[in-house]
């Protein structure tokens, strides 16, 4: 199969804005956030799907989940001839294609499944529907073969986290939508416990509204009513980019993370954050090494993931404690910079890395 440019990918509010206009084609949802990428792919099927009753003849959904029954044959056959089919009383059908681990396809299947996106023209919107864990956004994941093969075929899509104000918002909204009003400081701390999730984000929202329900009078939300009735969400790790670049100690690698963490509209204040929690982690998994602790017993002493522990264990066997020592000296003095002066933000991180990452002959 001839390789051809890879399409650049672009976000859900990209996405959009083009749809306001008119989409047509084949395209590729992927990303973190489930929740927003369920909401826009029942959103643009409504949009299409305009000719109530004709359901059978313009809508195709594709599973190539075991629990199918159908071999890929049958169903990479099934999508030809969905392919193939001619809307009927609209003006274009919709296929929808689930269930598929990208990264695990057989190079024939992913050749088989971009040639199909080639195929969808005007009359046709099809979306590979790929679930956070179907289509993993790790390092430099956008080099995978058949990543490649069908961005070079369908439009990617990525559905980022949505950041902490956005969330506030449309908790605020959600609820006043109920005649419920919360606080802001109410709201901040719901984001929180959510782990800044839309589906726990939602699913907290619900628990709330059936508590105000039971309330006479003015329904306000204040954070004693959040701590009380809402869960804590177990709280995210530290972006696979941004730790991976700094167990490689590698100041290209660092300047690529934080290259999407200003792309994602991230804080300077809570990417340091984020980089403290790692450091942190690097610097008891050091000492405990010192100690001459295996992976195993590390992992158990601290509670933490096996392959986590593993794989911080692999990247500090050559670094000295002392160097993990430093940069958490330099990352609180860098917080206290970002905290107290009016200098540009994103360049005392910059700064940062340079002075920690860059060898000392550079610096």
């Amino acid at each position: 199969m001839v390789q051809k440019k890879t399409n650049a990918i672009i976000s859900y509010e990209q996405f959009d804005r083009e749809n306001k206009s008119g989409l047509f084609g084949a395209f590729l949802f992927f990303g973190e956030e489930d929740y927003l990428k369920e909401r826009t792919l029942s959103k643009l099927r409504e949009q299409v799907m305009s000719a109530e009753g004709f359901e059978l003849f313009n809508l195709f959904d594709i599973s190539f989940s075991g629990a199918s029954g159908k071999s890929h044959d049958e169903l990479f056959a099934a999508l030809s001839d969905a392919l193939d089919a001619m809307p009927m009383m609209q003006e274009q059908k919709f296929i929808e294609i689930h269930d598929l681990a990208i990264d695990k396809m057989a190079a024939s299947e992913a050749d088989a499944l971009a040639s199909a996106c080639e195929k969808a023209g005007a009359d046709t919107v099809m979306i590979i529907f790929c679930r956070d864990s179907e289509l993993v956004c790790d390092y430099r994941f956008e080099q995978g073969t058949n990543f490649k093969k069908l961005a070079a075929a369908a439009t990617p899509v990525r559905f980022f986290p949505m950041t902490k104000p956005r969330l506030c918002a449309f908790a605020k909204k959600t609820l006043a939508a109920e005649k419920i009003s919360i606080t802001d400081g109410a709201a901040d701390l719901l984001c929180d416990m959510c782990a800044c999730r839309m589906m726990a984000l939602t699913g907290e929202i619900s628990k709330i509204v059936a508590y105000a329900n039971t309330l006479d009078g003015e329904k306000v939300i204040d954070d004693k009513t959040v701590k009380e009735i809402c869960s804590v969400s177990a709280g995210d790790e530290v972006p696979f980019l941004l730790s991976d670049a700094m167990q490689k100690w590698s100041a290209t690698a660092m300047f690529d993370a934080l290259r999407q963490s200003k792309d994602m509209r991230e804080e300077p204040i809570a990417v340091v954050a984020k980089m403290g929690r790692t450091y942190t982690d690097m610097l008891m998994i050091k000492t405990a090494m010192t100690a001459g602790l295996s992976s195993a017993e590390i992992s158990k002493q601290l509670k933490m993931n096996a392959w986590r522990a593993d794989k911080y264990v692999q990247s500090l066997g050559r670094v000295p404690i002392e160097i993990i020592e430093r940069a958490i000296t330099k990352l609180y003095e860098l917080d206290l910079k970002l905290k107290s002066t009016q200098s540009d933000a994103w360049m005392l991180v910059d700064l940062f890395v340079c002075d920690v990452y860059m060898p000392r002959s550079m610096r």
